[in-house]
Protein backbone atom coordinates (compact mmCIF):
# COMPACT_ATOMS: atom_id res chain seq x y z
CA UNK A 1 0.00 0.00 0.00
CA UNK A 2 1.37 3.54 -1.01
CA UNK A 3 2.16 6.18 1.86
CA UNK A 4 -0.05 9.09 1.80
CA UNK A 5 1.55 12.29 1.18
CA UNK A 6 1.51 14.57 4.29
CA UNK A 7 3.33 18.41 2.99
CA UNK A 8 3.69 20.95 5.78
CA UNK A 9 3.28 24.70 4.88
CA UNK A 10 5.11 27.17 6.91
CA UNK A 11 3.73 30.59 4.69
CA UNK A 12 6.45 32.31 2.92
CA UNK A 13 9.05 29.87 3.47
CA UNK A 14 8.35 26.23 2.43
CA UNK A 15 6.34 23.41 2.00
CA UNK A 16 7.48 20.03 2.87
CA UNK A 17 11.39 19.81 2.42
CA UNK A 18 11.48 22.91 0.02
CA UNK A 19 12.55 26.00 0.64
CA UNK A 20 11.52 29.31 -1.34
CA UNK A 21 14.91 31.35 -2.39
CA UNK A 22 17.32 27.89 -1.71
CA UNK A 23 19.35 26.72 -4.86
CA UNK A 24 17.21 23.60 -7.11
CA UNK A 25 20.23 21.34 -7.05
CA UNK A 26 20.13 20.79 -3.14
CA UNK A 27 17.02 18.75 -3.82
CA UNK A 28 18.15 16.60 -7.43
CA UNK A 29 19.43 13.85 -5.20
CA UNK A 30 15.67 13.14 -5.19
CA UNK A 31 13.76 11.70 -7.81
CA UNK A 32 12.85 14.40 -9.90
CA UNK A 33 10.95 14.65 -13.74
CA UNK A 34 12.49 18.40 -15.17
CA UNK A 35 11.00 20.20 -17.91
CA UNK A 36 12.69 23.46 -19.41
CA UNK A 37 11.10 26.85 -19.90
CA UNK A 38 11.66 26.56 -23.21
CA UNK A 39 9.70 23.30 -23.45
CA UNK A 40 7.15 24.43 -22.00
CA UNK A 41 7.46 28.02 -23.37
CA UNK A 42 7.00 29.83 -20.10
CA UNK A 43 9.70 32.04 -18.02
CA UNK A 44 11.23 29.67 -15.39
CA UNK A 45 12.00 25.49 -15.71
CA UNK A 46 10.13 23.36 -13.95
CA UNK A 47 10.91 20.24 -10.97
CA UNK A 48 8.42 17.22 -10.25
CA UNK A 49 9.30 15.29 -7.56
CA UNK A 50 6.67 13.20 -7.66
CA UNK A 51 7.13 11.33 -4.01
CA UNK A 52 6.33 14.73 -3.23
CA UNK A 53 3.51 15.58 -5.44
CA UNK A 54 5.66 19.16 -5.45
CA UNK A 55 6.54 21.03 -8.54
CA UNK A 56 9.21 23.89 -8.08
CA UNK A 57 9.78 27.12 -10.50
CA UNK A 58 12.84 28.53 -10.62
CA UNK A 59 13.67 31.67 -11.14
CA UNK A 60 14.40 33.49 -14.40
CA UNK A 61 17.86 35.23 -14.16
CA UNK A 62 19.62 31.81 -12.60
CA UNK A 63 17.40 29.41 -13.36
CA UNK A 64 18.76 28.08 -10.09
CA UNK A 65 16.84 29.73 -6.91
CA UNK A 66 13.17 28.55 -6.18
CA UNK A 67 10.32 31.08 -6.49
CA UNK A 68 7.52 28.99 -6.36
CA UNK A 69 6.18 25.48 -5.19
CA UNK A 70 3.17 23.77 -6.11
CA UNK A 71 1.14 21.17 -5.00
CA UNK A 72 -2.54 19.29 -6.14
CA UNK A 73 -1.64 16.46 -3.63
CA UNK A 74 -1.40 17.94 -0.06
CA UNK A 75 -0.47 20.90 1.91
CA UNK A 76 -1.12 21.10 5.83
CA UNK A 77 -1.65 24.31 7.73
CA UNK A 78 -2.34 24.85 11.00
CA UNK A 79 -3.11 21.33 11.39
CA UNK A 80 -5.70 21.36 8.65
CA UNK A 81 -5.15 19.57 5.10
CA UNK A 82 -6.31 22.45 2.37
CA UNK A 83 -6.12 20.29 -0.63
CA UNK A 84 -9.78 19.58 -1.22
CA UNK A 85 -10.84 21.60 1.45
CA UNK A 86 -13.93 23.89 1.18
CA UNK A 87 -12.26 27.39 -0.23
CA UNK A 88 -14.71 29.23 2.69
CA UNK A 89 -13.63 26.54 5.60
CA UNK A 90 -10.25 27.73 4.67
CA UNK A 91 -11.88 31.43 4.77
CA UNK A 92 -12.85 30.98 8.24
CA UNK A 93 -9.72 29.48 9.48
CA UNK A 94 -7.42 32.10 8.96
CA UNK A 95 -9.88 34.57 9.23
CA UNK A 96 -8.68 36.91 5.99
CA UNK A 97 -9.68 37.76 2.78
CA UNK A 98 -7.86 37.21 -0.44
CA UNK A 99 -5.83 40.24 -1.96
CA UNK A 100 -6.83 39.31 -5.38
CA UNK A 101 -9.12 37.16 -7.77
CA UNK A 102 -9.45 35.69 -11.33
CA UNK A 103 -10.71 33.11 -13.59
CA UNK A 104 -8.58 31.24 -15.28
CA UNK A 105 -9.11 28.34 -17.66
CA UNK A 106 -6.98 25.11 -17.62
CA UNK A 107 -7.21 22.39 -20.43
CA UNK A 108 -8.39 19.24 -19.42
CA UNK A 109 -6.44 15.75 -19.35
CA UNK A 110 -9.20 14.88 -22.13
CA UNK A 111 -10.91 17.04 -24.21
CA UNK A 112 -12.66 19.35 -21.54
CA UNK A 113 -10.62 22.04 -19.67
CA UNK A 114 -12.26 23.87 -16.19
CA UNK A 115 -12.23 27.22 -15.45
CA UNK A 116 -10.77 27.47 -12.03
CA UNK A 117 -11.37 30.68 -9.82
CA UNK A 118 -7.82 31.63 -8.50
CA UNK A 119 -7.56 33.74 -5.05
CA UNK A 120 -4.11 35.30 -4.17
CA UNK A 121 -3.27 35.89 -0.23
CA UNK A 122 -0.55 38.02 -0.56
CA UNK A 123 0.64 38.13 3.07
CA UNK A 124 0.43 34.78 3.14
CA UNK A 125 2.73 33.88 0.13
CA UNK A 126 -0.26 31.57 -1.46
CA UNK A 127 -2.25 30.85 -4.54
CA UNK A 128 -5.40 28.67 -4.64
CA UNK A 129 -6.89 27.28 -7.49
CA UNK A 130 -11.10 26.58 -6.27
CA UNK A 131 -13.07 24.47 -8.42
CA UNK A 132 -16.47 23.74 -7.55
CA UNK A 133 -15.96 25.82 -4.49
CA UNK A 134 -12.70 23.46 -3.17
CA UNK A 135 -9.31 24.15 -2.83
CA UNK A 136 -7.75 22.00 -6.16
CA UNK A 137 -4.14 23.46 -6.06
CA UNK A 138 -1.94 25.58 -4.29
CA UNK A 139 1.04 27.70 -5.40
CA UNK A 140 3.75 28.71 -2.60
CA UNK A 141 5.89 32.18 -3.05
CA UNK A 142 7.35 34.57 -1.81
CA UNK A 143 8.33 37.50 -3.86
CA UNK A 144 10.34 39.57 -1.36
CA UNK A 145 12.53 37.26 -1.57
CA UNK A 146 13.35 38.08 -5.41
CA UNK A 147 13.06 41.86 -4.87
CA UNK A 148 16.71 42.95 -3.51
CA UNK A 149 18.61 41.15 -5.55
Amino acid sequence: MEEQVINILIPLKSLSIFVLGTNVEDYLHLGYDYISKEEMQVYSDTYTFPDFGISLSTDEKTDKLIYGIETDVSCVYKNHELINMLYDDFLTLVNLLSDDVSDIYIHGTKKNGRIYKVYYFDSLGLTFFVWRGRIRSINVSNYDVFVND
